[in-house]
């Protein structure tokens, strides 16, 4: 919010040009422009004249854009393709199924209290008025609205169908915590050659921390990504603490990927759940 107006319109822009699924030179979340239509697009009237963006403008926008991980940059003899990093966190395909039901919670995060404002003296209602008027219909039958529910994340697999035979759905928290920290230990100890040891109650903290945004189907997708990316650690080893602190710079779903993390033992065989595919035990003595 503390950088230029064209770079969020800029940003806008590219969320709603990528393409929503794979063409036959652009992939999902990727779009071709140039800097002179990006100066065109970013531009502004002012009375009955339009002021383009200049080439430096442009460049400091998609500059800041790569630099906090929102997107990628590739040149071509075209232009440049713009690939959106999280494209599919921003676009889940089950949005898009036909005649799917998506609850109100999940399109409204926080839907606003069914109290109506405090007016003001000048519109000639008094809040003793207001309060009365708040609780009563026409007839003058009290009543009071219902609040809407919170609906619990839609468990969906990489190409957006519900259901997945990676992870199940698990609903209380101690479970999800369980279940994603003996995953982590097992699949570290497989990539490192050693047993990972949990930060005292911090990395606890953490896996607690993440599940509270994501749930464990994509937090192990996040963790597997995070897991092959070496460039995240060079010069050390992934840890829970790395993986909390970029875990929005990691796609929620397999992103094509699945059949790799399979022949690295990250993910159980195809057609068998993560909490039914257990390697870990009798290895693991406790888990925080």
């Amino acid at each position: 919010m503390d950088k230029p107006p064209h770079y969020l319109k800029l940003w806008l822009w590219l969320l709603m040009k990528a393409r929503w699924k794979d063409g036959d030179k652009l992939l999902r979340g990727q779009v071709l422009t140039t800097i002179a239509e990006m100066q065109e697009v970013g531009g502004f009237l002012r009375g009955n004249c339009r002021t383009r963006l200049s080439p430096d403008e442009v460049r400091s926008a998609y500059g800041y854009l790569i630099d906090s991980g929102a997107i990628t940059k590739q040149k071509t003899t075209r232009g440049m393709i713009i690939t959106i990093t999280n494209y599919d966190l921003y676009q889940p395909p089950q949005s898009y199924e036909t005649g799917l039901d998506i609850p109100i919670s999940e399109t409204v995060p926080n839907p606003a209290p069914d109290t109506a404002p405090d007016p003001t003296p000048e519109h000639g209602v008094t809040p003793d008025e207001a309060k009365g008027n708040s609780n009563q219909d026409a007839g003058g039958t009290p009543h009071r609205t219902p609040r809407r529910k919170r609906a619990g994340p839609r468990i969906t697999d990489e190409e957006g169908k519900e259901g997945n035979n990676i992870v199940a759905t698990t609903k209380t928290t101690s479970s999800d915590h369980r279940l994603f920290s003996a995953w982590w230990c097992y699949v570290f100890e497989l990539l490192e050659g050693d047993k990972y040891v949990f930060e005292g109650g911090k990395d606890g903290r953490r896996v607690k921390e993440m599940l509270q945004n994501v749930s464990v189907k994509e937090l192990v997708a996040k963790g597997c990504h995070y897991l092959i990316d070496s460039d995240r650690f060079p010069k050390g080893r992934p840890t829970i603490a790395g993986l909390n602190t970029g875990i929005n710079k990691y796609p929620s779903t397999m992103n094509g990927k699945t059949d790799l993390f399979r022949t690295r033992g990250m993910l159980p065989p195809e057609g068998v759940m993560l909490e039914e595919w257990s390697p870990w035990e009798g290895r693991l003595k406790s888990v925080a």
